[in-house]
């Protein structure tokens, strides 16, 4: 019998600013940028909820090409 990984999802919330700040990224399509606004906003909440559910945290700096695994 095969057994599938289970997807966890969470939901995130984000402050007006940040909303607006992710819409011009977007648009603008500018890389620098959306790399900094995961690192600032959407990491943490990512880590915070992972910690909260007992899920190992991977630090950045551990791996090899400063990517998230996954």
């Amino acid at each position: 019998m095969k057994t599938e990984k289970r997807k966890l999802a969470i939901w995130m919330t984000m402050e007006a600013i940040e909303v607006i700040g992710l819409k011009r990224i977007v648009l603008d399509r500018d890389v620098a940028e959306a790399v900094g606004f995961f690192h600032a906003v959407i990491a943490p909440q990512v880590f915070a909820t992972a910690e909260r559910f007992g899920i190992h945290r991977v630090d950045v700096e551990e791996t090899e090409d400063g990517r998230l695994p996954g």
